[in-house]
């Protein structure tokens, strides 16, 4: 026999006797959704700042690419049919800065994989926690370090 879920449940506290109603269809998620976004969003930039060479290599990045590309380029702006719209450089930064949030959400991607392969995913979800949280915080953790990397 199965029980029902809306049935109430008889508690004895000392002499008074509580009557429990299960809430049904919701789960306890633990610490609010903000906190935990918090929490793992450290997490995420405490990882990232420890490797040293990845966070050389993202600073690096966007200087790099300007340079190399309006040194390899540097002769469109004459041809005819480009000379109208002004400078290469004026479609240079533009491109880059969308470079950047792709390898950016590439970097997302590749830390979602990592925190699989690693077992982090798996203890997550062991935890009263909000899987959408562990989404959000790693997509802000990132989002944070996208602004260190343009204006440097």
């Amino acid at each position: 026999m199965t029980a029902d879920p809306t049935d109430r449940l008889p508690i004895v506290r000392g002499s008074v006797r509580a009557v429990l109603r299960p809430a049904v269809g919701r789960r306890q998620r633990g610490a609010p959704f903000g906190t935990q976004v918090v929490v793992l969003s450290g997490r995420a930039l405490r990882s990232a700042i420890a490797d040293r060479k990845l966070l050389v290599l993202g600073l690096l990045q966007p200087v790099l690419l300007l340079v190399l590309f309006s040194q390899v380029f540097a002769g469109i702006g004459s041809l005819p049919g480009v000379a109208q719209y002004g400078s290469y450089t004026d479609f240079l930064v533009p491109a880059t800065l969308v470079n950047i949030a792709l390898t950016t959400a590439m970097g997302t991607g590749s830390g979602f994989v990592g925190d699989y392969i690693n077992g982090m995913m798996a203890r997550f979800r062991t935890l009263p926690m909000s899987l959408t949280a562990v989404l959000a915080a790693r997509s802000a953790a990132d989002t944070a370090g996208w602004p260190c990397s343009c204006c440097w």
